[in-house]
């Protein structure tokens, strides 16, 4: 060492066996000492930060995998007999209060959207509404009837239909192009527009529009039945009126 230190910085010392190049080596030794010092410091700091982001990591594999449990094992009331199971798009809207306390907020939620809320056209002269007219003979029209009817189920299923009129003697058509913001595409569709007769009671009944949609470049065929909103207008008549 102390050959490699004359070799450095001759001019500490006076010769090779002076002590004074003993005390130089010494104190030069010493003062290396505190960055080997640090350098232990950042690897400790290191390891540390390792284990604490270690630990976050477990930690939230932990909360995450409570968090995913199924409803059944989280806090809250006793759930009743039965209401382990809810299902957002078959809600009873007439028995909510049987359902878990949980769920009742949200079935309110989605019975109160699909609360008819259409307007009359015809008040005060419903006793005078005579049954729609029926003047579609299209060789489809058994089919689309027939369509109808069943989406009308699907979606109303307490309804009572007394009937499905095609008031509209044919297909309206409109074809066009159109553009967005990469190209120009064509589309060409038809509509028909029907009358659904709904009973209300021994006495009323209220006649619904509904549409069939057809894609005249696909030949799909789709029907629009969501007609109890108040952006459509209904016309009501009386159940002695109707003439199937």
């Amino acid at each position: 060492m102390q050959n490699v230190l004359y070799t450095k910085y001759p001019s500490l010392f006076i010769d090779k066996n002076n002590r004074v190049a003993f005390k130089v080596c010494r104190s030069i030794l010493h003062m290396q000492r505190p960055q080997q010092l640090n350098l232990k410091r950042r690897n400790y700091m290191r390891f540390k930060l390792r284990m604490v982001t270690g630990m976050l990591c477990l930690t939230s594999l932990f909360i995450a995998g409570i968090c995913l449990q199924p409803i059944k094992s989280m806090a809250g009331p006793p759930m009743r007999a039965g209401a382990g199971k809810f299902d957002i798009n078959n809600i009873d809207c007439d028995n909510i209060d049987k359902l878990d306390p949980r769920f009742q907020r949200i079935a309110k939620k989605k019975c109160a959207e699909n609360t008819p809320n259409f307007t009359i056209s015809n008040k005060g002269k419903i006793d005078d509404e005579p049954t729609p007219a029926d003047v579609y003979s299209g060789k489809d029209k058994k089919e689309l009837k027939k369509m109808i009817l069943d989406a009308w189920k699907a979606k109303y299923p307490k309804d009572n239909v007394l009937g499905v009129r095609f008031h509209m003697d044919h297909w309206k058509r409109d074809a066009n192009y159109k553009a967005n913001s990469t190209s120009i595409y064509k589309t060409d569709t038809s509509v028909l527009a029907v009358s659904v007769v709904v009973q209300d009671d021994s006495k009323y009944a209220t006649i619904f529009p509904a549409y069939i949609n057809k894609d005249n470049l696909s030949g799909e065929l789709n029907t629009g039945v969501e007609t109890k909103k108040s952006q459509y207008v209904v016309k009501q008549m009386l159940v002695k009126n109707w003439n199937p």
